[in-house]
């Protein structure tokens, strides 16, 4: 992520702003899907309105996973382009290196 312009990879600091951002969501997303796979089964009603409910809501968040995805990939790129013009052919060795 990105602080004041300056990329921040230091580990912790990157769990704490993931904990503050996407944890929650990520955490829902999960839990509605493991809802819709375990109520069925344990309810004897696989095809109740309830679970076609849930369906929806799963649905959901599998599009909101590739919505967060598609973001990340656009930022790798935009990084990418933003170290192609400001660093030198060597400097950019160096980085792909380590």
């Amino acid at each position: 992520f990105f602080r004041d312009g300056t990329l921040i990879l230091h580990g912790p600091a990157v769990a704490r702003r993931y904990l503050r951002t996407w944890f929650l969501p990520d955490i829902f997303l999960v839990l509605c899907e493991w809802t819709m796979l375990i109520l069925p089964i344990a309810n004897g009603a696989a095809g109740s309105p309830s679970t076609f409910s849930m369906v929806k809501i799963v649905r959901l968040g599998k599009v909101i996973r590739v919505i967060v995805l598609v973001r990340a990939v656009r930022y790798l790129r935009i990084m990418s382009e933003l170290l192609d013009k400001t660093l030198s052919d060597l400097q950019q060795g160096l980085l792909r290196f380590f």
